[in-house]
């Protein structure tokens, strides 16, 4: 479980190499993201859309307190929900 410091701890997530490179394609045309975050943000998706087709309310409950948590962290510092906090070439 995550800590009270820190609940975004990132996760590690383990496959073949090659899986994962040719997942990266797949991952962008699904999110339309072109960056190395296509991967994570189709991931992270394919886990919302489990807790909305399998989920018990009270494990829905979980995602939208988290969400809203890591929605108001987010804010916090100046991005939105979904937004890279990677810098970029514009930014």
């Amino acid at each position: 479980m995550a800590t009270d410091e820190n609940p975004n701890q990132p996760r590690q997530f383990r496959e073949h190499f090659d899986v994962w490179e040719a997942f990266d394609p797949i991952a962008k045309r699904v999110t339309g993201i072109n960056t190395k975050g296509a991967r994570a943000a189709y991931l992270n998706q394919l886990i919302r859309d489990a807790f909305a087709e399998h989920g018990t309310p009270e494990e829905r409950a979980i995602v939208a307190r988290a969400d809203a948590e890591m929605e108001e962290r987010k804010k916090n510092r100046g991005r939105k929900l979904g937004e890279s906090n990677r810098k970029t070439a514009e930014g």
